[in-house]
């Protein structure tokens, strides 16, 4: 069987989310990588989420403030083409 996508286990597993973990391939933070947060964040809209998004990072190399503030940016950018 196919690895289902983010969009689709976020289509199906939506009512189980109370907070979603957002972070890239690269173990960086969401705009680090190459990662299109474009489709999952318009799937968890398309599903009415209404709760926490969390930046998760495992590599600080880019360190902590810096990774917070580009991630942030990032996911507004991301929202304003929702």
């Amino acid at each position: 069987s196919e690895a289902k996508s983010i969009p689709e286990i976020i289509k199906d597993y939506h009512p189980h989310f109370s907070y979603f973990h957002c972070n890239d391939e690269n173990l960086k933070g969401p705009g680090f990588g190459n990662v299109d947060f474009l489709p999952i964040f318009k799937s968890l809209k398309d599903v009415n989420y209404d709760g926490f998004a969390s930046v998760e990072v495992f590599d600080f190399e880019e360190g902590p403030e810096k990774i917070a503030k580009a991630s942030l940016s990032y996911m507004k950018e991301i929202l304003t083409k929702i």
